[in-house]
């Protein structure tokens, strides 16, 4: 192990979970199996990785911050010279595309990455995998959120047409260093079947993002001059309807029916 850390970057959203009980709490709160494949992003000191790795898991430990992807390299040389571990330099919304899928992602998520990796990954990935992860509670409540709801919008439908979403428990701030501004909460996404196929995946994120993006007008306003005749035809059907008021059900066979959004 290294003798000294890297200083911890906020603007980078390192938060490290350095609290063991709740460090504990978090990794058995979802059944893995035994020597399972697991991506940790945004593994920074690499306290989750050493207990992952303790437990008999293989992992691609992703970091964006070059000082710690060497002393992630420094700490874990003797399982890296095994093969049970691997360390994946850069943006991980890049990377991960170029990296074997594993078996379930565990990440303590960098506060500028959770979200934007969990949607790009949803919309790109050949297979879906659960998926255990530690974010802001706003986000946490964003991706959980029910319609007609302040914090329901396209994150929280895309990503519940492909996962049954389970929020977890809260983490104060105490259990990280630095300590964020914010409480965390832990979320677990286990995937489903949706009706709307995966090679639809990203016409539907875009389809969400145009449906959301003025949250005060109609559906029928939004899609104006962006969708054809027939397909205006079917946004009709909902008259006066606003994007926060479909159920996830509605959206699905919406996203079914408009396609050719994505750009």
């Amino acid at each position: 192990m290294c003798r000294s850390e890297p200083s911890k970057y906020r603007h980078l959203g390192q938060h490290f979970l350095i609290d063991k009980n709740h460090r504990s709490k978090f990794l058995t709160a979802m059944q893995m199996r035994n020597s399972s494949v697991i991506w940790d992003i945004g593994a920074g000191s690499g306290l989750l990785a050493q207990d992952l790795l303790s437990m008999g898991h293989n992992l691609y430990l992703f970091e964006y911050d070059f000082r710690w992807c060497k002393h992630l390299r420094e700490r874990f040389a003797h399982e890296i010279d095994q093969g049970r571990c691997t360390i994946v330099s850069g943006d991980a919304c890049k990377t991960w595309q170029n990296t074997p899928i594993p078996d379930y992602i565990v990440s303590n998520f960098p506060f500028d990455i959770g979200i934007p990796f969990l949607m790009d990954f949803t919309m790109r990935s050949q297979k879906l995998i659960p998926i255990q992860g530690i974010l802001q509670k706003e986000l946490v409540e964003r991706i959980s959120a029910r319609p007609s709801t302040k914090s329901y919008g396209h994150i929280s439908v895309f990503l519940q047409m492909y996962y049954e979403v389970k929020v977890g428990y809260t983490i104060p701030p105490g259990a990280f260093s630095p300590p964020p501004n914010v409480m965390c909460s832990t979320i677990t996404l286990s995937p489903k079947k949706s009706t709307v196929p995966l090679d639809l995946r990203i016409n539907a994120a875009e389809l969400l993002k145009i449906g959301f993006r003025m949250r005060r007008k109609t559906l029928q306003n939004n899609f104006k001059g962006i969708v054809g005749d027939e397909q205006q035809g079917l946004l009709t059907t909902l008259g006066n309807r606003r994007a926060e008021s479909l159920t996830l059900d509605e959206w699905e066979r919406l996203c079914e029916k408009v396609q050719n959004i994505a750009p």
